[in-house]
């Protein structure tokens, strides 16, 4: 006997126990076995003769008027889910497998159709422009089966493309490089504009205002001899705009902007971001800034992977070259992502001056030379439209001829408007 004829063996012994089950407990145990047979096996087999023949629909319906709408035959009922599924039928798809997966003799390809269908179903929403929908759909594909990979990446790139995603940041800055140390307050934000499913634009503004005691200058003498001192403030506004370009494989963006310091006069950036790949492939930022020393270029090229799905890789040198001179440092980042959890942790060893961070655009503009350092940032997905963001950032700089170092903590919030 040829590995077919078992096969076929095996499916009629499963019919058979079916039928036999039937004939026990339903209003069709009037029938003889052979008139049961005849039904119930005579539609299968015209089933998967009309599936053969491209007559998808018809093998359904032989299916469901032989076996009923509810099957209690295990085959029949996954059967019937697939068929569905191959019409594009993903309720009825789902339902079906529903429906089978507690019956006698269920395998894992009924959680896998299930997972399957509402995935599709998910891909459906989103070509009829219901985003929210689809995000939902392919979320609860996710929870049947963890192991769609495919389908965790729809979810992130969905969610990374809502038309609006206004964020603000309020944190504290500190720069101590000799002397008093000083103090003060940052803020950040942001409005990306989606105009299209590839192209968006984006507003933002950062403010930073720190401040020092000076120390304190005699008043008298003797006992009436005392000590006053005054606030030694800088602060610094940048204001940008930009527009982006992103398709799977491709990505491209642009960025200008102007730096308004309250100790030089302003200062204007312009910047461009370069990428090809999707799972792997490279990244290419290059910036122009101009201070009060005259313009500067910077250059980041990155690798990238995604060895999985909630890990990413990146990593590439810093080449800034300006007035000052030369410097070189090297970048490495790691990016994890979970279902209701994100971190991006990044680091350089290395002289970096005024580097620009064309992603949250900014530049760390109260320090000369950035000599190493890192930024970790949390995000907490508090509601499907909500998230609560945690961010530390620590540089060792040179700043006016003396080593220190700056630093912010910063809590933000980025709103996720349902579409």
């Amino acid at each position: 006997m040829g590995e077919a004829d078992m096969r076929r063996g095996s499916r009629r012994a499963a019919l058979a126990a079916a039928l036999a089950a039937l004939a026990a407990t339903s209003s069709v145990g009037a029938q003889s076995p052979d008139e049961l047979w005849e039904l119930r096996a005579g539609a299968w087999d015209r089933s998967v003769a009309a599936e053969q023949a491209g007559r998808v629909l018809e093998a359904d319906q032989i299916l469901e008027r032989g076996w009923g709408a509810q099957s209690d035959s295990y085959e029949v009922s996954v059967r019937r889910a697939w068929l569905n599924l191959k019409l594009e039928r993903y309720e009825q798809a789902a339902e079906l497998y529903r429906h089978a997966i507690p019956l006698p003799g269920a395998g894992p390809e009924a959680t896998q159709g299930l997972a399957s269908s509402l995935a599709a179903k998910g891909d459906q929403h989103l070509a009829d422009g219901n985003t929210e929908a689809a995000i939902s759909a392919w979320k609860t594909a996710v929870q049947t089966d963890p192991s769609r990979s495919a389908t965790r990446d729809a979810i992130h790139a969905a969610e990374d493309r809502r038309p609006l995603r206004p964020e603000a940041w309020l944190g504290y800055a500190f720069r101590k490089s000799g002397g008093p140390a000083w103090g003060g307050w940052a803020v950040f934000a942001q409005l990306p504009v989606l105009a299209t499913r590839s192209l968006s634009f984006r507003g933002a503004i950062r403010h930073v205002r720190i401040g020092r005691m000076l120390p304190g200058t005699s008043t008298g003498a003797g006992r009436g001899r005392g000590s006053s001192g005054a606030e030694e403030t800088e602060s610094q506004t940048e204001l940008f705009l930009g527009a982006g370009y992103e398709k799977k494989w491709f990505g491209a963006e642009v960025l200008g902007g102007t730096i308004l310091p309250s100790y030089e006069d302003t200062g204007w950036i312009a910047a461009s971001r370069l990428r090809a790949g999707y799972t792997w492939g490279a990244n290419v930022t290059a910036a122009g800034v101009h201070r009060q020393f005259g313009w500067g270029g910077q250059v980041l090229p990155t690798a990238f992977v995604w060895p999985a799905p909630w890990l990413g890789l990146a990593a590439g040198p810093r080449i800034t070259a300006d007035p000052k001179g030369t410097a070189v440092s090297g970048f490495a980042g790691v990016t994890l992502r979970g279902k209701s959890l994100s971190a991006i942790v990044s680091g350089h060893v290395g002289t970096e001056r005024y580097p620009v961070y064309i992603e949250a655009p900014s530049i760390l503009t109260l320090a000369e030379d950035a000599r190493w350092g890192g930024t970790a940032t949390v995000m907490f997905g508090l509601s499907d439209t909500l998230q609560l963001g945690v961010q530390g950032q620590f540089e060792r700089i040179r700043w006016e001829e003396t080593d220190g170092a700056y630093g912010t903590v910063s809590v933000g919030l980025q709103y996720l408007p349902r579409m």
